[in-house]
């Protein structure tokens, strides 16, 4: 299905391709992106406690070098003083035995700590070295950070140059009205396999999407910038099937109500695009988003972040379009959250 989609894009318009190719380069790379900068924080971290654990290596390794420097002093005086030595100059039996036997344990207990200073001092060395890689392998993250930021400023520019030659291939209103026509076409289309398709998947319990009208919270914050019912083309009988908040770009997009994911893919006009199915046939739709972090067939949480906000799909304006449908018919979602305005 998505492939007709396309297919058909292609037919209607080449640039529009091009913009589907862009868009996704643009949520990979943002993807990738962020996956950097975590580990970046990670290493950073672990950077910080190796430091901390080499500052107090340090410490105690000279604290042990005196002690070690005082052991083989001792040890080389106890080899100065021969067993022989000892067994010539003392006449008590008794008391010879005595300091045989400490004589033997001194110098065991010399030869032990000697030993275990000396593996502690290599754990020490062992440790810097850690320290120097994890400090190498940041400094290569933080590079291929900067390359990817440098790939992703590079297709926004192209975006943007894509999106002023759309704008001015649209030269009359009926042309944007047929534009507008042809991707709610392909929203209808998608909308009406996705339904027919999951008549046949086994319903998991969930609760009634209805019950939650008044009570949801918006999918994002920002400003109500089209309400459901708006026209989009003066003179032309179209309208918003539902809403667009204008938010700050990487915005978290958070799922309304608890569902599945029956769709998450690039689709014309509405960009990169996530569907979630609810109970009772209806589904909520949030589109132009950077990033998507859900795949199909996943189910999410009330709350739980499945996008980001953005431009994709040739949007003119920062933020995410919302709709509410049940099945093919979209419904003003205003009426379903708990407060007039995200």
């Amino acid at each position: 299905m998505q492939k007709q989609i396309r297919k058909d894009t292609r037919l209607r318009d080449e640039s529009q391709t091009q913009l589907e190719s862009i868009d996704l380069d643009i949520a990979k790379t943002r993807a990738q992106l962020e996956k950097n900068n975590k580990e970046i924080e990670k290493s950073n971290f672990r950077i910080t406690a190796l430091a901390e654990e080499e500052a107090a290596a340090l410490s105690k390794m000279g604290t042990q070098q005196k002690q070690l420097a005082a052991m083989l002093k001792a040890a080389h005086q106890n080899q100065q003083t021969p067993v022989l030595k000892l067994f010539l100059s003392e006449k008590d039996p008794a008391k010879l035995s005595r300091q045989m036997v400490y004589y033997k344990h001194l110098m065991q207990a010399q030869e032990g700590q000697i030993s275990s200073i000396t593996q502690q001092v290599r754990g020490y060395v062992s440790l810097l070295d850690a320290a120097r890689t994890e400090k190498l392998q940041l400094e290569s993250l933080q590079i291929k950070n900067q390359e990817d930021l440098n790939l992703l400023e590079q297709s926004r520019k192209q975006r943007q140059t894509l999106v002023s030659q759309l704008g001015s291939n649209i030269k009359t209103q009926t042309s944007e009205a047929n534009k507008l026509n042809a991707e709610e076409k392909a929203l209808n289309k998608i909308l009406a396999e996705l339904t027919r398709t999951l008549e046949s998947f086994p319903k998991n319990a969930q609760i009634n999407f209805k019950a939650l009208r008044g009570k949801l919270q918006w999918p994002v914050k920002g400003n109500l910038l089209y309400r459901y019912g708006q026209s989009r083309v003066s003179g032309q009988n179209i309208k918003w099937k539902g809403v667009f908040v204008q938010a700050k770009r990487d915005t978290p997009v958070r799922a309304v109500a608890y569902g599945r994911v029956v769709y998450a893919d690039w689709l014309p006009g509405l960009g990169l695009l996530t569907i979630l199915e609810h109970s009772n046939n209806y589904m909520s739709l949030y589109a132009n988003t950077e990033i998507l972090y859900k795949d199909v067939g996943a189910w999410v949480e009330a709350g739980e972040i499945i996008a980001t906000t953005g431009d994709s799909g040739g949007n003119k304006d920062t933020g995410l379009y919302f709709e509410i449908r049940r099945g093919k018919s979209s419904l003003n979602p205003s009426p379903w959250f708990s407060k007039r305005q995200p």
